[in-house]
């Protein structure tokens, strides 16, 4: 990246607009008029602000002239992002002679956030924003955002120049570095896989409610230990053929559509809360020479079963012929999802989410309406 400014922070709170104010702007940015946004039509439109403007002019006198002089100001617009959408991990790098700085304010917006990939020297990171409150979040690293809200989500986003920093605290920050193992996520995506999905995700039965109680409770004891994803973003219980919960879900469920020689493994994941395993294939290369996952004779797919999962989600990066999607998934429902076209996962909640997940084996399938798009 040609960008050499260095943040101390991911993300930092600058100030909290007055509540009266807050409800004046939300009732303000839903009846604005508003433009797709070329690179990005199907996530967000946006609805510029200059400097005339009754909003500018409010949120520039009473917070931002605090730090910017007005000769700084590039742009400032509300923008809104589309019900359960997601716009992939990116980073604005493009600034070589001027760092721009983003104040963003969210002005409505349930459930959304800004999450940050992992990196050598970070661990991945989502931090939902909470409505009313300014803040400045380092743009240089990659990041993505993500609505998980049914209803649209309204930021407003202004862009200053560094040579226009009025006040030296505004850089002022507590990130501390620190070297962060990895594990396989830190991919590359230059896999060559030839099985096709005809779907993103597809649910393929519901949990029995007792069923889902048992499993909840049995989850919450098992022990988890570290997998080949890092112990700051998950842990794993292995569950073996003679594992109760997986008697239970094959026998109920499973079955119907795999041959137990179909088996590859099943466990439960415990993500973190507030975790973010960041964008990658199941199907990656390692360092561009070490295949991982080897599947080209005998595909793998995998099921999901959210067991407690309280704002969790599956992310999927655009491709050329395809949009960019995030899946909200429900408890106590079994899913299978293309695991080849590159997805992320998040858990937007406090509290630990535990998914069962399994694999299993393309040619031990009994039924073969498990491949058709729903």
């Amino acid at each position: 990246m040609p960008n050499n400014f260095n943040y101390n922070f991911l993300i930092k709170e600058l100030a909290k607009l007055d509540t009266d104010y807050l409800f004046q702007l939300q009732d303000k940015v839903k009846n604005s008029t508003y433009t797709k946004v070329e690179l990005s039509d199907w996530v967000l439109d946006i609805s510029e602000l200059d400097k005339n403007d009754i909003i500018f002019k409010k949120i520039f006198s009473d917070y931002i002239q605090n730090w910017f002089n007005i000769e700084a100001h590039v742009v400032t617009f509300v923008s809104r992002m589309d019900p359960l959408s997601y716009w992939p991990e990116h980073s604005v790098y493009d600034y070589e002679d001027e760092h721009y700085f983003e104040i963003v304010i969210p002005i409505i917006s349930d459930n959304a956030a800004l999450i940050y990939r992992h990196a050598e020297d970070m661990k991945s990171q989502v931090s939902c924003l909470q409505e009313g409150t300014l803040y400045v979040f380092d743009n240089i690293k990659i990041h993505s955002l993500a609505n998980i809200s049914t209803n649209y989500r309204y930021w407003i986003v202004s862009r200053w120049k560094l040579s226009g920093l009025v006040d030296k605290k505004f850089l002022d920050g507590t990130y501390e570095k620190q070297v962060v193992p990895l594990g396989k996520i830190n991919s590359f995506y230059n896999f060559k896989y030839h099985f096709k999905y005809n779907f993103l995700l597809k649910e393929l039965a519901k949990l029995e409610p007792n069923c889902l109680s048992f499993l909840q409770n049995e989850v919450k004891n098992l022990v988890y230990k570290k997998c080949d994803l890092p112990d700051w973003l998950m842990n794993v219980s292995n569950l073996d053929s003679d594992n109760l919960i997986f008697k239970k879900i094959f026998s109920d469920y499973i079955q119907n559509w795999f041959d137990i020689k179909a088996h590859v493994h099943t466990l439960v994941s415990r993500m973190n809360p507030f975790g973010y395993l960041s964008e990658h294939s199941d199907h990656w290369t390692h360092h561009g020479r070490q295949q991982i996952y080897n599947y080209e004779d005998d595909h793998h797919f995998k099921i999901i079963i959210p067991i407690i999962s309280d704002n969790a989600a599956l992310m999927w990066r655009h491709t050329e012929d395809t949009k960019s999607q995030i899946s909200c998934l429900q408890e106590g429902t079994l899913y299978v999802f293309d695991n080849i076209k590159i997805h992320g996962a998040a858990n937007l909640s406090p509290t630990y989410r535990y998914w069962i997940i399994s694999r299993w084996k393309l040619s031990g399938l009994v039924d073969k309406k498990f491949l058709e798009a729903k």
